[in-house]
């Protein structure tokens, strides 16, 4: 009787098959790539709960069935129960004026529709991995970067609307997600997301780095839940871990988390993955391009 041979493939053909979802997306700029999110989930990604699963498809079915007519309930579905964010959302009313930010050339005003709200230093945000220090002090943010407690901002578009699609407002042409950014960088919260409720943009827009965005289609994720899996795995809140700082001394007769020092690098932006994965790709993206190395991770 014939043996059949399992196949083998080699590191890069596997990392390949692990995350098939990078092809799905469409991006605009530098953003994830294979090598890094492989490093960041060198196992593939967590599976998402049958029960939210089936939810977050019913919200969004529901949503493309009625024209976008149900979609602030399907965003709210995917960023309440698939994201967890819970009492961290706020939504419309709930986020200052002082979030705004004008465009006095086009007599225009961004303003947020969601986002994701922590106390500064909240310490059930805070992810340190048992890992060596940096040696580059370039790359180490103080604590000043962290006072704010918007971690992410969000916008909510017209039903249809692409997020990479450029339209003209007051002589103004500029897609959502170069909107987005231009919010991002006056509030400097490096993170963000455009959607209409099918179309989900997640937007890098560092102060001072380049602009990178990647885009899921919800209507994909019933057909292609790696898409959906992907998607929440960047973007869900991280369990709480324990902190072994080795900086504990230095900073806690300052009142803050003794981890402060790599806080910053681990701490929650927009996910376990996500705010780690972009940093790297973006940073080397700013090597090549010249750019003032900040730390905007």
């Amino acid at each position: 009787m014939a043996v059949r041979r399992r196949r083998r493939y080699s590191g890069d053909e596997a990392a390949r098959r692990r995350h098939g979802w990078l092809e799905l997306l469409q991006t605009s700029g530098p953003f994830l790539t294979l090598p890094v999110v492989n490093r960041v989930f060198p196992n593939g990604l967590h599976e998402v709960a049958p029960r939210v699963r089936s939810e977050v498809r019913a919200a969004v079915s529901d949503a493309l069935a009625t024209h976008g007519a149900t979609r602030h309930a399907a965003i709210r579905t995917v960023l309440d129960l698939a994201l967890d964010w819970s009492d961290r959302l706020r939504m419309d009313a709930d986020l200052p004026a002082s979030l705004s930010e004008p465009v006095p050339e086009h007599s225009l005003v961004l303003r947020p529709d969601f986002g994701f709200y922590a106390e500064p230093w909240d310490d059930d945000l805070i992810e340190v991995e048992d890992e060596p220090a940096e040696e580059d002090d370039e790359d180490i943010v103080e604590s000043d970067a962290l006072d704010s407690p918007w971690r992410l901002l969000g916008m909510v578009t017209d039903w249809g609307t692409h997020p990479l699609t450029r339209t003209t407002t007051h002589g103004w042409s500029a897609s959502p997600v170069e909107r987005l950014a231009v919010l991002l960088r006056a509030r400097e919260v490096p993170i963000g997301i455009v959607t209409d409720g099918r179309w989900w943009a997640l937007v890098w827009a560092p102060v001072g780095g380049t602009m990178g965005a990647a885009v899921w289609d919800a209507s994909l994720w019933s057909e292609e839940p790696e898409s959906l899996r992907a998607f929440v795995a960047l973007l869900d809140r991280p369990p709480l871990p324990r902190c072994r700082c080795r900086r504990q001394d230095a900073r806690a007769s300052r009142g803050k988390p003794q981890c402060a020092r790599r806080s910053h690098r681990n701490s929650w932006s927009s996910g376990p993955g996500c705010s780690r994965a972009v940093a790297r790709n973006t940073r080397s993206a700013r090597r090549r391009e010249r750019f003032p190395r900040r730390c905007q991770r």
